[in-house]
């Protein structure tokens, strides 16, 4: 009989386990990896000093929207922004690598 009365507790420690096995297995922020596969091609990373050319190359400025298309971990919007104080779209397919490009900017 002392079983009996005790199930409902043990089924709630059970239930209380199973809950935070659950918030354990939280998944690691998400990072890229070059070559990772996308849509329809694999992402690199740009380099910092390739980007710095390309949008001086551009002329960009305060005045400029730029629209980066597989904008990726969005290093070319980002950089637009904060270094030549354009505004900046990025657009990217995969979400977690297009949250990951909002974190950072």
């Amino acid at each position: 009989m002392h079983f009996s009365r005790r199930l409902p507790v043990l089924c709630l420690v059970l239930v209380g386990l199973s809950g935070a096995a659950q918030f354990a297995r939280a998944e690691a922020p998400f990072q890229p990896v070059p070559h990772q596969a996308g849509k329809d091609v694999i992402w690199l990373p740009t380099p910092p000093s390739v980007v710095d050319e390309m949008l001086s190359m551009a002329q960009v400025t305060s005045n400029d929207l730029l629209y980066d298309l597989g904008s990726g971990d969005g290093i070319i919007a980002v950089t637009a922004g904060k270094k030549y104080g354009a505004r900046a779209i990025g657009i990217e397919f995969n979400p977690k690598m297009a949250e990951f490009a909002t974190q950072r900017a």
